[in-house]
């Protein structure tokens, strides 16, 4: 699992507007997803974690590393690094948007809006969190 980060489900799949979280960050969701998220490269994923190497060779096989989006990656399973969103908005079409808070660590996929706090708000919210939730 060191390899691997949280990610939080797609919007459709949540029935909550506050993603509480469990003990190491995980968020407190029935089902729980991750996504692959190392630069360790492909040599050291061999001797490291050869299940690992195992999944990533099928994905190869597959071409998923000739995948345009893989190709520009170093190395191509890599993910872009995202800072964990506090606060998500999510809209499906012919439906209102909502809004979700995040206290998990979880990062969110493109299926969301990721709205960060600015500078003097984020100031604010580390000395009192409970601010979160008014806001």
């Amino acid at each position: 699992m060191a390899a691997f980060r949280p990610v939080l489900p797609h919007p459709s799949a949540l029935d909550v507007e506050v993603i509480e979280t469990c003990p190491g960050g995980l968020p407190d969701l029935d089902e729980r997803f991750y996504i692959l998220d190392t630069d360790i490269s492909e040599e050291d994923v061999q001797w490291t974690y050869p299940e690992l190497a195992r999944y990533l060779d099928e994905g190869k096989s597959r071409g998923v590393h000739q995948n345009p989006a893989c190709q520009a990656r170093s190395p191509w399973y890599s993910q872009e690094k995202r800072t964990v969103p506090v606060i998500l908005c999510a809209a499906q079409e012919g439906q209102p948007c909502w809004f979700i808070l995040n206290h998990s660590n979880a990062v969110a996929t493109d299926a969301y809006q990721a709205l960060y706090p600015k500078p003097e708000i984020a100031a604010a919210l580390k000395g009192n969190p409970a601010l979160l939730d008014r806001i």
